[in-house]
């Protein structure tokens, strides 16, 4: 047995039965929540006061190792070092990993060890508490945490150090900053996933060739009771009536793909801003009745870009088309703080329309230039960021570039990025390799905005990399090149 907080009447003593409710309970076996994060970002103070809304037991991990050895943290470290109380840690998570109904709060250390995580991801939703390590020094008290108790300032150095980790393990993060009622509703609206269904949909004509459903259903679905996401062809006369349809009940949001990005937008409620400066939807969410419309295209790209290692601020990048995509991806880099834009395009008219724009609203400079048709074609960019932006190169597109050349003029360093993600890598990537240059391509950019919308549609933080491994194993085999 292991000693825990009551938070309500829905123990977790007896023990589980075959139905999958609790003896003595009837209330439904719940995933544990699990809390993760460095020292003194919160997790027992806010984990105690969750479990108590939520009629849920409390397990301070620390407290149940101190129990169960018979020893303070301080003394456990003191007489067997780290190391020993590592492995008392891990003993006292195999002790809790069976239970459900519980909220754990855990040690700032405990993403050390892969068994932790394992073990504490069976029964468990991981959420990582975040603090910024300034505010931990300026508000809490560390002399009792042994690693810290002669030096506070190490605690940047543990910061570092297991961030990726926390980032690693994590199914969601919260922030806890200032705003406790804030946090203490977040990790509420986590912890009740569980009891909700969910209907998202994207729609479009064509709509079939849609990989929406293959990416949002292993990224979030997991998580609810149901979750249903459905590709539904909506023609152009039937948008109205499909907006009408959907703020009734049922649907909870939806994605919009051509041809309604645009067309969507008098028929929604509410704008933000981005997608209002774009002229552009692709994400649709039902808050309160109201349809909210976002585009979390160039967001999803710049993160896409920031897992490369890459930055637009400060930058020269290379825009390759004049469409809507090149659009979204012109205002993202000038919102960044591009240093400046060359759009190479075949279609002048359109391009300089986006230069005005990009003047007007940003201290971004912007230039254009013929269509891969002249030899300068390279040399006059100076960029390390090129984006293709047009069909040439995708599945089902006949055309293809007439030249690479202007590949042998652009630097070693330079980073190519196709929007295109099916073939998975185009011949624009292929030669790119071919020449020694990084390559970038556009399933990474479909991913990364489809887990922005989905944060919308949650209304919390989900984590990047284990939802990102659910959708790329979905993937395999329905996308060529993965």
């Amino acid at each position: 047995m292991y000693s825990t907080e009551s938070g309500g009447s829905c123990g977790i003593g007896p023990g589980p039965v075959p139905d999958g409710s609790y003896v003595g309970s009837r209330v439904e076996a719940m995933k544990n929540i699990v809390l993760i994060g460095i020292s003194g970002s919160g997790k027992t103070s806010m984990g105690r006061r969750l479990a108590k809304r939520l009629s849920r037991e409390f397990v301070d991990l620390d407290s149940l190792i101190q129990q169960r050895e018979g020893l303070s943290i301080s003394k456990i470290f003191e007489e067997r070092g780290e190391e020993g109380f590592r492995l008392a840690e891990t003993e006292a998570i195999r002790a809790v990993s069976d239970s459900r109904n519980a909220v754990i709060a855990c040690g700032g250390g405990v993403v050390i060890k892969e068994i932790n995580m394992q073990l504490l991801s069976q029964n468990g939703i991981i959420v990582f508490m975040s603090r910024p390590v300034k505010d931990i020094l300026a508000r809490v008290n560390l002399n009792a945490r042994p690693l810290l108790r002669e030096s506070p300032e190490k605690l940047y150095e543990l910061y570092r150090q297991r961030l990726p980790l926390y980032k690693k393990y994590a199914d969601f993060a919260v922030s806890n900053k200032g705003y406790p009622a804030k946090t203490l509703s977040q990790l509420s609206r986590i912890a009740k996933f569980e009891q909700r269904e969910m209907q998202l949909a994207v729609i479009g004509d064509p709509i079939d060739h849609s990989l929406s459903p293959d990416i949002h259903i292993p990224s979030i679905g997991p998580f609810f009771k149901s979750f249903a996401y459905e590709r539904r062809r909506v023609v152009p006369e039937d948008l109205s009536r499909w907006v009408i349809q959907v703020r009734g009940p049922g649907i909870d949001g939806f994605n919009v793909t051509m041809p309604h990005k645009e067309a969507i937008l008098p028929l929604l409620d509410l704008i933000d801003k981005e997608a209002e400066a774009l002229g552009s939807v692709n994400t649709v969410v039902k808050k309160g009745g109201k349809l909210w419309g976002y585009n979390t295209d160039g967001e999803g790209f710049f993160k896409a870009l920031e897992h490369m290692g890459e930055d637009f601020k400060n930058s020269a990048v290379t825009i390759l088309g004049s469409g809507g995509a090149a659009v979204t991806i012109a205002m993202k880099a000038a919102a960044k703080g591009a240093r400046e834009l060359h759009l190479v395009a075949r279609n002048r008219d359109k391009a300089h329309k986006i230069c005005q724009k990009i003047v007007r609203l940003y201290d971004t400079k912007c230039h254009l230039h013929p269509f891969l048709d002249s030899e300068k074609n390279g040399n006059q960019w100076g960029s390390r960021i090129i984006i293709n932006t047009t069909p040439l190169g995708m599945k089902g597109v006949k055309q293809d570039f007439p030249s690479f050349d202007f590949m042998n003029r652009i630097g070693k360093d330079s980073l190519l990025c196709d929007l295109i993600y099916s073939p998975a890598r185009t011949s624009f990537l292929i030669e790119g390799e071919k020449r020694g240059l990084r390559t970038l391509g556009g399933i990474h950019m479909l991913i990364e905005q489809a887990l922005e919308a989905d944060r919308l549609y949650l209304g919390v933080e989900i984590m990047r990399e284990k939802a990102y491994k659910r959708i790329i194993d979905n993937l395999t085999g329905k996308v060529e090149g993965i």
